[in-house]
């Protein structure tokens, strides 16, 4: 799939729709990331009253058409949510912080556009999964010849039924809300075989490495299931990426991504404390989450060179 286009200005002064216009959800959930929603500026900024709305306001983009969009029209969106229109046009500059007007008439919000472009990529991520295996399984099928010379595929080989397609709705991600896609989702025992190939991730090796590259980082003192599924997946996904070979050079790779962060003064609590907010320290979870890793690769909490 191509990569979404975000918040990008072209001509006209407004930015192009991030994804076309007839994404639906189909069922796919939306879940609030309550951590980040309450760290947010714009939480912070609103009247304890008018927080509910908020949550009213983002749950509701996702019902929309395309998902995470809301209309361009004040009346329409105070219907949509139940707001009376002169409240909502009285507290409108707080209720729509960070939503942007496109070219398409429509508003968008970059957080939930990132929510969508990974709903996408699962989508076809799972796609191309069943694709490859019913290739994989019509290359396994012995070929034959009929009684004409046709080369057809013998039927009576391998007649196990083809197993269901692995649902992959946002109902399987963390409590927390963490994004969870592509070669990230937790394993089930039906996608279990698209990895067979790659070696068992070694968690006490790589929690080990963490603790010895970043000692100002917070402990890890209880490894969960939640915990272990974003390491299972950040391995599997880089794995699949040919970033390594084996077990070792896994290892070897995990720990390198730790040493970057160690250069990161943000990331480490070493940066200057921001006033009215603790100093931020990056634990070991908040570095596996997928949403995170690809910010700290690309250096977004680096100090500039």
């Amino acid at each position: 799939m191509t990569a979404p286009r975000r918040f990008d200005v072209v001509n006209g002064g407004q930015p192009e729709p991030p994804y076309p216009d007839d994404t639906r959800s189909r069922g796919w959930k939306f879940e609030l990331d309550l951590e980040r929603i309450v760290d947010s500026d714009t939480w912070q900024v609103a009247p304890p009253d008018l927080r509910p709305w908020l949550l009213m306001l983002w749950a509701m983009s996702w019902r929309c058409t395309p998902t995470g969009a809301l209309p361009g029209d004040d009346y329409l969106i105070a219907a949509r949510i139940g707001m009376p229109l002169t409240m909502f046009q009285t507290y409108r500059e707080t209720l729509l912080r960070g939503w942007i007007r496109h070219s398409d008439g429509k508003l968008y919000h970059e957080t939930i556009t990132e929510r969508v472009v990974s709903m996408l990529a699962m989508r076809a991520g799972e796609k191309k999964r069943q694709a490859d295996y019913r290739a994989k399984k019509q290359r396994d099928t012995p070929s034959v010849t009929d009684g004409h010379g046709e080369v057809t595929r013998d039927k009576r080989v391998n007649t196990t039924p083809e197993p269901e397609p692995v649902p992959r709705t946002l109902d399987a991600l963390p409590p927390d809300g963490g994004r969870v896609v592509g070669a990230d989702a937790p394993p089930t025992p039906k996608a279990a075989k698209v990895h067979d190939d790659c070696p068992p991730c070694p968690h006490d090796a790589i929690v080990a490495a963490y603790h010895e590259e970043l000692p100002t980082c917070p402990k890890v003192l209880e490894w969960n299931e939640r915990r272990k599924s974003y390491l299972r997946g950040r391995w599997r996904a880089k794995w699949s990426e040919k970033r390594f070979g084996d077990q070792a050079g896994g290892i070897d790779y995990f720990r390198r991504y730790m040493k970057h962060v160690a250069k990161s003064r943000f990331l480490t609590g070493q940066a200057p404390a921001q006033p009215g907010r603790k100093v931020f320290v990056a634990n070991l979870e908040w570095l596996l989450r997928p949403e995170n890793w690809t910010k700290v690769i690309e250096g977004s909490f680096h100090d500039p060179a």
